[in-house]
């Protein structure tokens, strides 16, 4: 929104508790990765509140009027104030402890802020809470505590800040995830008895501290003494002595922190000198530390902000004697920064000496970084190591939860300690980076003054990638992409292909898909996608008003393509030299590059999947490109010498679709060609019927590799000229001669199933009876009507109602027809199919006479459904056939005439049926003596009389 503001810039401004990588701290490392990018549209402007600030609202909320503060109180407030300062609680800042000792915040006890300000941030909400705390009206607050009278020795300090916190936040500390410290907490002070007023004052004060569990508000003596003034310190030290005589506070650590909690079986203090003469003394700063430092990749924000991509480079530490190794190691970022772990001044000098090698010199990705030398960080590392020494080995800790949540702690607060020194010597943030030496190609390099290494990244991701488109498009501009948007890019492009011609490829402008979102931000922007005189184009974008730096990049492509001299060029390669230098072109927007110029310059670059020619690149190919780049290659087509003239003679007769802006290119050949072949039936593409010419030269297209191998060699060799290599003589004969014989090679590819069509029909004609050169379809399907008022089989019916179907059209109907004769449509038959509908036909049509014959032999337009048809075949093949109308009735002198002739008859059933054939063939006209000639007595279908 604010990128698209225009002169008017738009400005958001958030107020946040916390700053922008505080929120995602517990979030995976890609999720941070994606709030990076947001926070790096912002420019953080950090309000961290002085303490001093604080107490200045306190002082103008309490109002208090000093003219009336008694001077003994006065005297015991910078008492407070310089007791609270010595142990650093309130800072040493001369306007700190001016603010505290001026009394302008009396009854509230120095010490008592810094922990009233940490707890209602951590438990309350921030000033509203403390405001609350100040003027409300609630039990055991600063309103509640200043009806006691003014007096030097009368302080509202941490015991009665306590009662406060038990009082107001006691129910939503038991409900917390830290119950079980409140709890503690509680049960240790509740439990106490014949204490004097202030150790159990100093016990609640313990308490306080103990459940904020602060570094910098450790409950430790010089603390407590503070707290406590301006009582002496002896009373102080005094009542901390009963207290751990009691057994109710304990001294942990090497500071000297007060705890609570009940006795513990487990001796730490014991374990923690065992662990140090286990582990011994620290040999290496280094060893120790690697495994406790940030890795977080660094963001080049700048170079983000303004090109789009999002660059970042891998952290890496390396002790100096494996710098070479951790430097050497590939890397999937845009670039590494390595950062040496000297324990000494030597390792630092070797290694500002290796800054110099091949290594770091010749490599422009590579930031070294040196810091100070790491001893000043022995005492805290080891302790460390001692601790976890102690929570690893000390078997009794599993029996003791209050030690070993204590043991717990004290590697926590150990850890802590460490992190906080080693930010301030070695790391990519904070004063570590001011306090490291940074080398770049050798050189050592300054730090901007503003934005620090995240502003040297960037000025180093300027530099490696110069060319780099600039799209801003979080969806699409990155590495690996989401399902969603690996989706949506695929409509994207397959609009390309497809919809180039309409607005928004013919999305609704109304609604806003993700794909939507990057037509806008790249093909819109980028005038890839612009208007021409009857709608929309695909286009370059021009060099002056390449605003989104698309051209360096394209051009880069074809530039690769046309370098390998016709030969192909692996996808795989393409996308390769994209991510690299100087283009640096993110996985996500590569192959959307890549669609734009096989569309722009589809005529004159040819694509091959596994080998074989794609004579036309659709979205579904595009897919299998992006999983699988290195199946797939690119070709640029060349021609010259004799080639051009072949060609010129080729575009003439088969080029279509070409723009009026531009000559012909070789695949605007090709592809007609190819998608001609690949449309043919597959009866033409199986036919063994077609001349050997037209035989090769369908081959020859259907098995295309490679359009100028097909062009100027496989299909002059199918016509029987020739191939044309470029360094022929010109030949105007033979081009015409391959020309005019290729044409009547595809002319009879094309007339070849509608030859098969009429061979069809004159089959069916000629089988039925009909003359075929004057074949009347009408008078066909009269007959045919006829015919299926009285076929009873199946087959035959349907042959019938095939024949009697008028309303479909020569071709539709002889397609009908043949695909019920021979299960399949004629397109997809396959040599010897039509050899099988031949004789399909005729046995069907045979069987048509038949019936039309037996059922209307007497006439008329209805059929005798008990006329029965007769035909005796002899063995020498002599057919008698007779039509037989009943005559008799079906009366009783029948049926008794019936039983006469049937009791005549011998009983053998074989006997009985030579009996009937042999009176069958002599009533029919025939005659049954041996060696005798025999009559053939086939009736016309019109014939009643027996010859």
């Amino acid at each position: 929104m604010a990128a698209r503001s225009g002169e008017r810039a738009f400005v958001l401004l958030g107020l946040l508790h916390q700053g922008f990588h505080a929120y995602a701290e517990s979030l995976p490392s890609a999720v941070r990765h994606e709030w990076e990018k947001v926070a790096g549209r912002f420019d953080e402007i950090v309000f961290d509140q002085p303490l001093a600030h604080t107490a200045a609202l306190v002082s103008g909320a309490l109002n208090i009027d000093l003219r009336r503060v008694p001077d003994p109180v006065c005297a015991a407030a910078r008492r407070t104030a310089n007791a609270a300062a010595a142990a650093g609680w309130i800072g040493s800042a001369k306007r700190n402890v001016e603010t505290f000792s001026s009394g302008r915040t009396y009854p509230i006890h120095p010490t008592v802020l810094p922990a009233v300000v940490r707890f209602f941030a951590r438990f309350g909400q921030h000033e509203r809470s403390l405001f609350g705390f100040l003027l409300s009206t609630e039990p055991f607050g600063i309103q509640s505590f200043s009806n006691r009278p003014i007096d030097p020795g009368t302080w509202y300090d941490l015991s009665e800040f306590y009662d406060y916190v038990r009082a107001v936040f006691g129910h939503k500390l038991a409900g917390a995830s830290y119950r079980n410290q409140w709890l503690r907490i509680l049960e240790t002070i509740d439990a106490t008895d014949d204490l004097s007023p202030l150790a159990e004052r100093l016990l609640k004060a313990i308490g306080v501290l103990n459940l904020l569990d602060a570094d910098d508000l450790a409950a430790n003596q010089p603390a407590l003494v503070a707290a406590f003034a301006p009582k002496k310190e002896r009373e102080v030290e005094a009542a901390l002595k009963e207290l751990m005589e009691a057994g109710l506070v304990f001294r942990r650590g090497q500071h000297g922190t007060f705890r609570l909690w009940p006795n513990s079986s487990v001796d730490l203090e014991g374990a923690f000198q065992t662990a140090s003469r286990a582990l011994g003394p620290l040999a290496s700063v280094a060893d120790g530390l690697l495994p406790y430092l940030d890795r977080e990749p660094l963001l080049a924000r700048r170079h983000y902000v303004e090109s789009g991509t999002m660059r970042y480079f891998e952290v890496r530490y390396a002790k100096i004697d494996a710098l070479s190794k951790v430097a050497a190691k590939e890397t999937d970022a845009d670039g590494l920064v390595v950062i040496v772990l000297p324990d000494g001044e030597a390792d630092r000098a070797a290694a500002i000496e290796a800054s110099a090698s091949p290594l770091f010199a010749e490599r422009r990705d590579v930031v070294l970084g040196i810091p100070k030398p790491l001893r000043s960080l022995a005492v805290e590392l080891q302790d460390l190591k001692r601790w976890r020494w102690v929570a690893e080995n000390t078997p009794e800790l599993s029996g003791d939860a209050y030690a070993l949540a204590e043991a717990t702690r004290q590697s926590a607060a150990v850890h802590r300690a460490l992190n906080a020194k080693a930010a301030k010597l070695v790391g990519t943030q904070g004063a570590a980076v001011l306090e490291t030496d940074w080398f770049l190609a050798g050189k050592k390099v300054a730090l901007p003054k503003r934005g620090g290494a995240s502003a040297l990244l960037s000025e180093i991701c300027d530099g490696l990638y110069p060319q780099s488109p600039l799209i801003a498009n979080e969806l699409l501009n990155r590495n690996s992409l989401s399902s969603a948007a690996a989706a949506a890019r695929m409509r994207l492009i397959e609009g390309l292909f497809t919809s180039g011609d309409k607005p928004f490829f013919g999305m609704d402008a109304e609604k806003a898909p993700p794909e939507k979102s990057m037509y806008l931000s790249v093909l819109q922007k980028g005038g890839i996608h612009v208007p021409d005189g009857h709608g929309m184009k695909i286009v370059e974008p021009e060099t002056k008003v390449d605003v989104l730096r698309l051209r360096p990049a394209l051009g880069a492509i074809l530039a690769k393509i046309e370098r390998a001299h016709g030969g192909r060029v692996s996808v795989a390669e393409i996308l390769a030299e994209l991510k690299g230098r100087p283009f640096g072109v993110r996985a996500g927007v590569a192959p959307l590059l890549l669609a734009i110029l096989l569309q722009t310059r589809g005529h004159e670059l040819a694509v091959y999947e596994h080998g074989t020619f794609l004579h036309r690149m659709r979205a579904a190919d595009f897919l299998r490109l992006t999983k699988s780049p290195a199946t797939f290659e690119i070709q640029h087509c060349l021609v010259e010498g004799i080639r051009i003239e072949v060609f010129n003679h080729l575009a003439s007769a088969f080029a279509e679709g070409v723009a009026d802006d531009r000559r012909p290119d070789l695949l605007d050949v090709v592809r007609p060609l190819c998608q001609f072949a690949a449309q043919l039936p597959e009866s033409t593409r199986r036919s063994t019927a077609l001349s050997g010419a037209a035989i090769a030269v369908r081959d020859a297209l259907l098995s295309a590799r490679e359009p100028v191998v097909l062009l100027f060699q496989d299909l002059p060799q199918a016509c029987g000229i020739g191939k044309f290599d470029p360094g022929d003589a010109p030949n105007a004969s033979i081009v015409t001669g391959f020309v005019t014989s290729l044409q009547d090679a595809i002319g009879e590819m094309r007339g070849a199933y509608p030859a098969l069509l009429e061979r069809i029909v004159a089959s069916v004609s000629e089988s039925i009876g009909e003359d075929k050169k004057t074949f009347d379809r009408a008078k066909l399907a009269a007959r045919a009507a006829r015919v299926t008022l009285a076929a009873r089989e199946p087959r035959l019916r349907t042959f019938a109602l095939r024949l009697r179907d008028l309303g479909l059209s020569e071709e539709t109907w002889a397609e009908a027809l043949a695909s019920y004769v021979v299960s399949k449509p004629p397109a997809r038959w396959i040599p010897g199919d039509e050899t099988r509908f031949c004789e399909e036909i005729s046995a069907l049509a045979e069987l048509f006479k038949k019936v039309e014959a037996a059922a209307f032999g007497g006439g008329g337009d209805m059929p005798n459904p008990m006329a029965v048809r007769l035909n005796l075949t002899r063995g020498d093949g002599v057919d008698l056939v007779r039509v037989i109308e009943p005559r008799l009735k079906e009366d009783a002198a029948t049926a008794e005439l019936f039983g006469v002739f049937n009791n005549l008859l011998p009983k053998d059933q074989q006997a009985r049926i030579d009996v009937l054939a042999r009176m069958l063939w002599s009533e029919l006209g025939g005659k049954h003596e041996a060696g005798a000639d025999v009559i053939n007595a086939v009736q016309p279908a019109n014939s009643r009389a027996a010859q």
